[in-house]
């Protein structure tokens, strides 16, 4: 079973998905049920499209190491992307309990506070997030779209070029980031955002590449 494991890391580390999947079912069935192994089963069935797979496998892996606060972390990544934001409350407030100094439980459950409407919540949990983590930049840049929701729009730059100073070819910043500066009327410092973002954004966002094609001509054409 241990051997059929590490078969399945190696797979697993150089991306080949189906072939770690198969690894790692050969070590389940000979026994060697390692919350590790259940956890990178979990990933590879989320990559996948089955989340429904994904979920039961990481809580088999819970149910064997209910003190690991990153697979209830993972755990209720999982519930988010599933839609099911109750219980996904549920397992990054148990992270929270497990780890208080982790930063990602608290910015996980910021997504679930936005996504419901809920900005105050989701502000004070990404600030919560950035005391732990003070160069964390998608806090930084969830919390810049916080303050953009509401139109508090100095704020969201500043907490846009935080996230950017930590990670600096970060394609949602700079679009975000120049996206703000042009309603502050800085034509100069959006246009150069822009222009990182035309260079550094990979092909899948190609409409918002459109997007700032086009209002980098409208900025230099004035």
């Amino acid at each position: 079973g241990l051997a059929l494991k590490y078969l399945g890391d190696l797979s697993y580390r150089a991306g080949r998905n189906q072939e770690a999947a198969e690894h790692y079912r050969q070590a389940l069935a000979a026994g060697f049920r390692h919350p590790d192994t259940l956890a990178n089963l979990a990933a590879i069935s989320a990559r996948l499209g089955r989340p429904a797979e994904a979920i039961r496998t990481l809580e088999e892996a819970v149910a064997r190491e209910p003190g690991a606060a990153d697979l209830w972390n993972q755990l209720g990544i999982l519930h988010g992307t599933s839609r099911n934001p109750r219980q996904a409350r549920r397992a990054f407030l148990r992270a929270i309990e497990l780890s208080p100094t982790s930063a990602e439980p608290y910015y996980n459950l910021a997504l679930i506070d936005r996504r419901e409407g809920d900005l105050s919540s989701a502000r004070s949990r990404l600030q919560l997030a950035l005391d732990r983590n003070p160069r964390y930049p998608d806090a930084h840049f969830e919390l810049g779209n916080v303050y953009l929701a509401e139109r508090r729009l100095p704020d969201a730059l500043a907490a846009y070029q935080l996230a950017l100073a930590a990670r600096p070819d970060y394609p949602e910043a700079l679009f975000s980031a120049a996206h703000v500066e042009g309603l502050l009327g800085q034509p100069a410092e959006a246009a150069r955002h822009y222009q990182r973002f035309i260079a550094v954004a990979p092909p899948a966002y190609r409409e918002q590449i459109a997007l700032a094609r086009r209002e980098l001509a409208r900025l230099t054409t004035r």
